[in-house]
């Protein structure tokens, strides 16, 4: 929880089990928004950091004025979101009511979730993944026009858009939209000869039209649910055993997120639901399979920041080992954490003189950091591509980076007064950089046109060939195969300071 010096308290509720692993989440106000598509104005938005993190059971944001002013009357509560400087800025729904009463801190608010169109701004957020989200008083005809003309590219969010706004809207203010009735039968109708893509966008719709809460599409939600289920045994029975094609790395993720889903998810109900209807067996099946598909990152970087009146030279290798498969709000990705060897930090003075200068800064200790890998996401080629029938064609990798302590140094310069006399001193220091990792940082700055907007990396060369057996794949020298690579060899480059350089390669492994 935060509040604003001019009384803004957000409040981030995070139910247990929400993350596989200890993190720190931080919540960063956001004072304005350029553009805003509101009339009644903002009413608060903050940023939740690390970007890029999934909660495997949603998390929920209230946004509470210190005012306690209700918008006008003939406006509405609306809550939206977005990526990094503004991207995909889309409507976002509100935390279902049931959901929301059990919130850890905030059961009093329940009330105001079930009817988001008479709340005020401290009516609960549902949060998936740590990005942006605000609240804003804006008109009906507002809230659709950003419906309508903001469509968010990804469709996932895209749907979340539509539910949001029909979640708001009676049902005769849907017109010329489909009635959540008809947005429920064109999801069935779609469900019986779907692909793996198809599926994915078929759950995220499924799980969003579950907020709503409308009664009347209640059992149009259980026939999706049965012809959902039965499409999904009938895709898992002719699953391949390997690693890296389109429909396995789907198959994978899906089973391994539904056979560790959290109680009280979307995934556990889907696992629960599937059990019920088909055993388990299908399940083991394709879980075991998976087992030879255990898949690292190697991690080898070396970066130099010729900065006067220092050079820095900050180099990490490391591998992270068994990456796991994850189905989340619609996506298939790796993710995994694991620890990188600093070699040496090396700091060279550059700004000597005769009279002046310091030798090179020695170690006194050893660090490492922790790389956290929030999502490697495979990208594919569309199905409908004549020559490559949707083979792998990129990845887009998102991580975060944190040293495990600080390294420090024993400094020795040299002084020459005018009457040739030296003085020789010599003190530890420490290297001073802030919060995160020294290399996170130098990465950053080398990649910074990179990762505006996106902050993942793109450009893999892949050199899977799902034509050939595993073992025939391109190998490293441990006779590993390799699947994917993404090398950066750029000797002079300038991110806006100085003159540095860059050797980077991640490889992604199979270490069977």
């Amino acid at each position: 929880t935060i509040t604003t010096p001019d009384g803004i308290t957000y409040t981030l509720s995070i139910p247990a089990g929400a993350l596989d692993d200890v993190t720190t989440i931080s919540l960063i106000p956001i004072q304005s928004i350029d553009g805003l598509p509101f009339s009644g104005g903002l009413l608060g938005a903050v940023r939740i950091e690390p970007e890029g993190i999934f909660f495997d059971l949603p998390a929920t944001l209230t946004i509470t004025r210190a005012d306690g002013a209700p918008i006008p009357p003939d406006m509405l509560n609306l809550t939206f979101t977005f990526e990094g400087p503004g991207l995909e800025f889309h409507l976002h729904p509100f935390t279902p009511e049931d959901a929301y009463a059990l919130a850890p801190g905030a059961p009093h608010l329940a009330s105001l979730a079930a009817k988001p169109r008479l709340s005020g701004s401290d009516g609960g957020i549902s949060v998936s993944n740590a990005q942006s989200y605000g609240a804003a008083a804006g008109t009906q005809q507002e809230a659709r026009a950003v419906m309508e003309n903001h469509p968010p590219t990804d469709s996932d969010s895209n749907i979340s858009n539509i539910v949001a706004y029909a979640q708001q809207a009676e049902e005769e203010d849907l017109a010329p939209l489909p009635t959540r009735a008809q947005m429920a039968q064109a999801t069935l109708a779609q469900v019986g000869e779907v692909n793996w893509s198809d599926l994915k966008k078929t759950l995220n719709k499924l799980e969003n039209l579950q907020k709503i809460k409308d009664p009347k599409i209640q059992d149009m939600i259980e026939k999706i649910w049965d012809a959902l289920l039965e499409r999904l045994n009938k895709m898992l029975q002719h699953n391949k055993d390997e690693c890296l094609t389109r429909d396995d790395f789907d198959a994978h993720a899906i089973v391994s997120s539904m056979n560790n889903a959290k109680k009280g998810s979307f995934l556990a109900q889907m696992a629960n639901r599937f059990k019920q209807k088909f055993g388990d067996s299908t399940l083991k099946q394709v879980e075991e399979n998976a087992k030879s598909c255990i898949l690292n990152l190697v991690v080898d970087s070396k970066i130099t920041a010729d900065t006067p009146p220092v050079k820095f030279i900050v180099h990490v290798q490391g591998t992270i080992m068994n990456l796991k498969f994850n189905f989340k709000k619609g996506k298939t990705f790796l993710s995994g954490e694991g620890v990188v060897q600093y070699e040496p930090i090396q700091v060279i003075p550059n700004g000597n003189t005769p009279r002046s200068y310091c030798d090179p800064w020695v170690p006194l200790n050893e660090i490492s950091a922790t790389l956290k890998v929030l999502r490697l996401e495979p990208i594919f080629y569309p199905r409908t591509a004549d020559s490559e029938g949707g083979a792998l064609t990129d990845f887009k990798l998102s991580f975060l980076v944190t040293d495990n302590g600080r390294p420090k140094f024993k400094v020795t310069c040299t002084d020459i007064d005018t009457d040739g006399k030296k003085t020789v001193s010599t003190h530890t220091a420490p290297l001073n950089y802030g919060k995160g990792s020294i290399w996170g940082g130098v990465f950053s700055a080398t990649h910074m046109n990179e990762l505006v907007g996106t902050r993942a990396i793109f450009g893999w060369d892949i050199l899977y060939d799902k034509s050939l057996p595993r073992k025939s794949a391109a190998t490293d020298r441990s006779n590993h195969p390799i699947y994917a690579k993404y090398v950066i060899d750029s000797p002079n480059l300038s991110p806006g300071y100085g003159t540095w350089s860059e050797t980077t390669k991640f490889l992604l492994t199979n270490s069977q």
